[in-house]
């Protein structure tokens, strides 16, 4: 057998305990009718019978998700395709469903949105935030109606007083047979007066995030919320749930007057009861608040990036129970509560973990035995022998070793070891687990156990690890957000023995990495949000060092931090989010929440902002960044990056002074002037809405010219009307008011002149990252097609 290392990681495990199964029996529901809606390729007039639609026939989606709801009925099933549904109206929402009908998105929930709308008036402190005149709120669910997978952004409730509720989803009822269901969806930017996210139906594994209220509840409201995740509140909202019951969810934030079971809550502000759960603070429970003897304080409540407790967090292991929820909320069916938030087993051990994320103690146990002094590890000419006193293995209880490899080494092993279990212990024994594996297999696994006496096992694994070789000059260095600090010298993924194992914080690891030295700081999925250098989060001042994400860009965040006594949160104490030096590159993020200390046009930068545009921002998404100009990315060269809801006071908003490959800017928050300021565009586009001034713009798609620009073989929506800023288009520029894309950022059939329209000429750069970067679009498909390029960052297949 031979095996390859992946990482210097776990390896021989022992374990017993036994795994209560929980039969789940799943019954299809029965549907009276389905019917269709898509937000790119319907049309009102079709009939909506047909997903697609039927040539020469009226049989097809509809456009709408208002008009797809005309005509349904109990029962009833509305799959909606990926896309933004911006268009269309219900009253005050983007869309009511009638009773007993099930709204889904048929893909995924991150590329289905339900968009609501902000007021057309100017922001007030009576109409701030959006609501007021015009505004609109997102989605009303009648009781029995179902709201499954998508994401509910931008509501704006019809002004800012207590009484206006609701902007995400309003639903009619709360719980028992009749509740409006909310399930599997992001609810996220609402704004309201009160319950701006969800208020008066059941959550089931949502999460919300950037909500905001007047007075309470800026998540949720009168809810029933089952394993869901929320965190970030905006600035000004009193309580994010308020008059709920949660159960397994957990709550980065206060609850006020709710019934919590088996969950994490933050902050108690009065009036709860706490059943099988952890609250962290104030020191005691608040005016009004009341605990069982199952529920405890506890600081230790760190996430993974798939919101699991991390190591430390051990009150939040298998303390919940399984009666708090049974019964409760008879719509909601136990099918639901047996994943996880992230997906994964939800009952383990025939118990459930308290938080929304399920916990495996397996790893937690590795690091206690690999720091212990259980084992001695020696080098002998046959390979490592493991030995060590006997050790007991108590009920319940289970043992992982590990131990650190060369490489190189490539000769055959016999990893070997002797445990005494508890009697009548049963002894299972694998390689890593499916959660953090630490060795691919390639071809049959051999493992064996063996009784030496008595109860004594002799543990063998038997095989050798393939030569590895270092692709990149330089270093390899690793940052977890997971770990328990920065006091391991990062240079393994993973805990290893003394203080081998990664750096907690971004910035601990500028000390590790060498200028020029062409260094790579590998960085684990999760959250950033510790750590600083002056204003930023991360201040790399190093040239020629790379930053990677090693998972998705969707899990992996950088965020700065927001002050509340300065302009949408630029106060002195604000944080922006990173600085690249010269040659540096940040690959593979969400860059996020940074603040700029200021909000006039003397404050510069709160996502990105590098030395010079050879700092390169690489397949990342920048958003919800405010500063007073270039709020997203200043001074780079960003290469199929997305840019969404950053604001400025003057000019830039998303880039400037910059360079953008294949980029795509949209939604940007009121009050900025212009997306793209002073920069060089290739193959980008913008929304409809979306602006550019004094900069070079080639084969790109621009919702509108600013002024002052110069336009090579693009298509503007607009054209500035203004003499003095008057813009210059050549070779073959064109307006076109058909701004209509599908899911990947492609233009539709309907713009059929932006297919394979771009001049090559403008394609060609003398970097070899950017043309390795640039051979496929922003959605990461073929990008030059028919021996041509289209306008835009998306690449359009006539085969389609």
């Amino acid at each position: 057998m031979r095996l390859r290392k992946n990482s210097k990681s776990l390896m021989g495990v022992l374990k017993r305990y036994l795994l209560s199964a929980v039969a789940v029996v799943l019954v299809p529901a029965a549907f009276a009718a389905e019917s269709y809606v898509d937000a790119v390729y319907g049309s009102d007039d079709y009939d909506g019978t047909s997903p697609t639609n039927i040539l020469g026939t009226l049989q097809g989606p509809k456009l709408t998700l208002a008009a797809a709801m005309q005509g349904r009925s109990d029962g009833d099933l509305v799959l909606a395709a990926e896309g933004a549904y911006t268009n269309g109206n219900s009253g005050a929402y983007r869309v009511q469903v009638p009773a007993g009908v099930t709204l889904k998105a048929s893909g995924l929930r991150e590329n289905t949105f339900i968009v609501g709308e902000a007021g057309s008036g100017v922001a007030t402190e009576e109409e701030p935030w959006g609501c007021g005149n015009g505004a609109r709120q997102c989605v009303l669910l009648n009781e029995r109606a179902k709201l499954i997978g998508f994401t509910v952004c931008g509501g704006r409730g019809s002004g800012w007083a207590d009484n206006v509720y609701g902007a995400g989803v309003s639903g009619m009822a709360q719980n028992g047979d009749n509740a409006s269901l909310v399930v599997d969806c992001v609810v996220s930017n609402c704004v309201s007066g009160r319950g701006a996210g969800v208020r008066g139906a059941t959550a089931v594994r949502c999460r919300f995030f950037g909500n905001r209220v007047k007075k309470m509840g800026s998540h949720i409201w009168n809810v029933d919320a089952y394993n869901c995740y929320f965190s970030d509140s905006l600035s000004g909202s009193q309580y994010d749930a308020a008059s709920t019951r949660l159960f397994n969810c957990h709550l980065a934030g206060s609850a006020n007057g709710s019934v919590v079971f088996s969950s994490y809550v933050e902050t108690d502000r009065g009036g709860n009861e706490f059943h099988h759960s952890i609250w962290s603070s104030p020191n005691s429970l608040a005016s009004g608040s009341t605990k069982d003897d199952a529920t405890v304080r506890s600081w230790n409540v760190g996430l993974d990036a798939d919101f699991r407790p991390v190591k430390g967090s051990h009150y939040g292991i298998d303390k919940g129970s399984l009666a708090d929820c049974e019964g409760l909320s008879p719509a909601v069916n136990m099918d639901y509560l047996t994943t996880d938030y992230a997906g994964g087993q939800r009952v383990y051990n025939g118990t459930i973990d308290i938080g929304c994320g399920e916990y495996d103690v397996r790893g937690d146990v590795a690091t206690t035995i690999a720091d212990s002094s259980c084992f001695s590890v020696t080098e002998l000419p046959t390979g490592a022998q493991i030995s060590g006193s006997s050790l007991s293995l108590p009920s319940g209880s289970e043992m992982i070793a590990s131990w650190a490899e060369d490489d190189a080494d490539s000769r055959d092993h016999t990893y070997a070891f002797t445990v005494t279990p508890a009697s009548g212990a049963t002894v299972n024994v694998y390689l890593g687990d499916s959660a953090e594996p630490a060795w691919t297999v390639e071809s049959e696994r051999t493992i064996s156990h063996s009784a030496v006496g008595g109860a004594e096992y002799r543990i063998e694994v038997v095989g050798g690890s393939a030569t590895l070789s270092n692709a990149i000059r330089g270093n390899d260095f690793y940052v977890d957000a997971s770990a328990e600090d920065d006091l391991c010298d990062g240079t393994s993924p993973v805990r290893g023995a003394g203080t081998v194992g990664p750096k907690k914080t971004l910035q601990s690891a500028v000390a590790l990495v060498a200028a020029d030295h062409y260094d790579v700081i590998h960085v684990a999925e999760g959250v950033y949000d510790s750590g600083t250098s002056g204003i930023y989060r991360f201040y790399l001042n190093k040239t020629g060092v790379t930053v990677k994400a090693s998972g998705d860009r969707k899990k992996t965040f950088i965020t700065g931090q927001a002050d509340d006594s300065g302009t949408y949160g630029c106060g002195n104490a604000a944080m922006a989010c990173v600085y690249l030096g010269a040659n540096s590159r940040l690959e593979g993020f969400t860059v996020c929440g940074g603040r700029g200390p200021g909000f006039t046009s003397s404050n510069y930068g709160a996502g990105v902002r590098g030395a010079d545009t050879t700092s390169l921002v690489v397949d990342c998404i920048v958003s919800n960044c405010v500063s007073g100009r270039g709020a997203g990315v200043l001074a780079c060269t960003a290469i199929r990056c997305e840019f969404t809801k950053n604001r400025v006071n003057t000019t830039g908003t998303d880039l400037m002074n910059g360079i953008g490959y294949n980029c795509y800017f949209h939604d940007t928050l009121s009050y900025s002037k212009y997306d793209v300021y002073q920069s060089t565009l290739y193959n980008c586009t913008t929304d409809a809405n979306g602006t550019i001034r004094s900069s070079k713009v080639y084969n790109s798609r621009i919702g509108g010219d600013s002024g002052l620009n110069e336009f090579y073989r693009c298509a503007s929506r607009t054209q500035s009307s203004s003499s003095t800023d008057a813009s210059t288009f050549s070779d073959g520029c064109y307006v076109s008011t058909s701004f209509n894309y599908d899911s990947k950022i492609r233009p539709n059939s309907s713009t059929a002149e932006d297919v394979d329209s771009g001049n090559p000429a403008y394609y060609d750069s003398p970097s070899e990252t950017v043309r390795k970067c640039l051979s496929t679009d922003y959605a990461g498909g073929q990008r030059i097609y028919n021996g041509t390029i289209d306008i835009g960052c998306g690449e359009y297949d006539w085969r389609e």
